[in-house]
């Protein structure tokens, strides 16, 4: 295996991968967005996304060298998730995510508006 490239997993690996173009508001749901805009964030990190995941309960892995295929030019980077550990879908965990990085998200803008004043 190359330096830099983790394992190709795929769909039947038992994990689930979530990218962070899943919940970005700049993006159209045609270019990749997965949730409603009003639940989507600006500018996500796969670390952010991370995170998100870790609070809401998951054992989320980090791969920051892979990219969205759509998005072949970006290195932003993708969680794993066992699918072991979700019950239901992808869908219904990429939305429990969002819930758990738009509050994450909130509350970083209300701790750096508090700094400047």
């Amino acid at each position: 295996m190359a330096p830099g490239v983790g394992p190709l997993v795929g769909k039947r690996d038992g994990q689930f991968i979530i990218y962070p173009q899943y919940f970005d508001s700049r993006l159209s749901r045609a270019q990749g967005r997965r949730v409603p805009r009003e639940s989507a964030v600006k500018a996500p990190t796969a670390s952010a996304v991370f995170h998100a995941a870790r609070a809401a309960g998951f054992d989320p892995e980090l791969d920051p060298e892979h990219h969205h295929s759509a998005h072949w030019h970006e290195r932003a980077g993708r969680v794993l998730i066992a699918k072991a550990t979700v019950e239901g879908t992808k869908e219904g965990l990429i939305r429990v995510i969002a819930r758990h990085l738009k509050a994450a998200g909130a509350t970083e803008v209300a701790a750096t508006k508090k700094g400047t004043e």
